[in-house]
């Protein structure tokens, strides 16, 4: 029988080995976030039903009511739910490897030579997948407990000179001490340091596939109908993991088609350059006047026009319009009116996606990724204005 360990530990070498003692057994691993507190934690272990924990504290204890593993799983890992609660994805050895042969290659990283800064949470594909990769191709690798600038460049001193980080820690290290760093979460800007590189991607496909606005070898892309982002590559999950010791129900929540595509839900555009632009989220789009609006476009002008970074665009409900269009920024900003951002907008866009209404905040939700949770800020905002 093939059993799923839940990893409870803390980024460090221990979590790292009790990787490796897993896959020796021929089990797969979950890492359990460590934001959580123990009562969350303790939910999350009941739904995802792994054989086994593992814990600096406790070492190894075993459970009763668990769910078996198929031959040649290899990772369970969280969605990043910033639209409702996470589900669980399956991971093989073989999507694994795929993955980290794909974006190896794509980054001229050398095994042996070269070295890896894990530093991102490893709850979540977008950290874990460094470690993955490293693990899978003996390369070196050194792993700390965030993303802490100082950290992040000590690392670098050290050796350390592939990284993946988000874009609000890029601004704040030496990034042109790096031979590689990959940005995660956000739209590329216009201009690129030859050594960063802009990844889209999602825990469904093993993490990055596209890069540059590319996809990586062996990986396909296309638009469906309604221009949503779908996917074909041996990087796929191989189902969803849901508590159910009924192998056949566990197969049926296999997400991709007959063909092996598999249907996300961001919606994009491929240019003539044959680059891919994601557009935002389906369930992001603001409908405002008849109008269909990305908040991630809106976004991209702001930051670009304004040269502001803490921002978030939402929808709000309103009577005449159905939505409107709401700018949200931090009050440490620089000063910036309602006025100016609809001229950048306006001129960019045009003005059927202007914001009609602009909110300061003291701070954005996030998600441990990183990423602006506009769900959660949607329902902060709704109940006050």
């Amino acid at each position: 029988m093939f059993n799923l360990v839940a990893i409870d530990m803390e980024p460090s070498n221990a979590l790292i080995e009790a990787i490796r003692a897993a896959w020796e057994n021929g089990d797969a691993f979950w890492v359990v976030d460590q934001r959580l507190r123990h009562k969350a934690k303790s939910e999350l272990i009941s739904a995802v039903k792994p054989r086994s924990i593992v814990s600096s504290e406790s070492g190894v204890v075993l459970l009763d009511d668990s769910v078996p593993m198929m031959e040649g799983d290899a990772l369970v890992v969280a969605t990043s739910g910033t639209t409702g609660s996470p589900r669980f994805v399956v991971h093989t050895m073989e999507s694994l490897l795929f993955s980290a042969n794909a974006v190896h290659e794509f980054l001229n990283f050398v095994p042996g030579a070269d070295h890896w800064l894990a530093c991102l949470p490893l709850a979540h594909i977008g950290g874990l997948g460094v470690v993955i990769r490293s693990i899978l191709t003996s390369s070196k690798l050194s792993v700390i407990k965030g993303p802490d600038p100082n950290a992040i460049d000590k690392a670098n001193q050290e050796g350390a000179n592939f990284v993946s980080l988000v874009k609000s820690v890029l601004d704040r290290i030496n990034a042109d001490s790096w031979s590689q760093i990959v940005i995660g979460g956000m739209a590329p800007p216009s201009e690129l340091a030859q050594n960063i590189h802009y990844t889209y991607g999602l825990s469904e496909s093993g993490g990055g596939i596209v890069y540059d606005g590319l996809p990586l070898t062996g990986v396909e892309i296309k638009l469906d109908e309604l221009k949503r982002v779908t996917i074909r590559s041996k990087s796929l999950l191989r189902s969803y993991r849901e508590g159910s010791t009924n192998n056949e129900m566990q197969a049926g929540l296999n997400p991709k088609d007959n063909d092996g595509w598999f249907i996300t839900s961001d919606i994009g555009e491929i240019g003539t350059d044959g680059k891919l632009k994601i557009l935002g989220r389906l369930d992001d789009v603001i409908n405002s006047g008849g109008e269909k609006i990305w908040p991630d476009q809106v976004e991209e002008v702001i930051r670009a026009e304004l040269s502001l970074t803490e921002v978030a665009v939402i929808g709000l409900p309103d009577d005449k319009w159905g939505e409107i269009v709401v700018v949200v920024l931090t009050k440490g900003e620089t000063e910036v009116t309602l006025h100016d951002i609809g001229q950048a907008v306006e001129h960019s866009i045009g003005s059927w996606a202007k914001p009609r209404q602009l909110i300061q905040v003291d701070e954005l939700p996030k998600t441990s990724i990183g990423k602006v949770s506009r769900k959660l800020l949607r329902t902060l905002l709704s109940d006050r204005y």
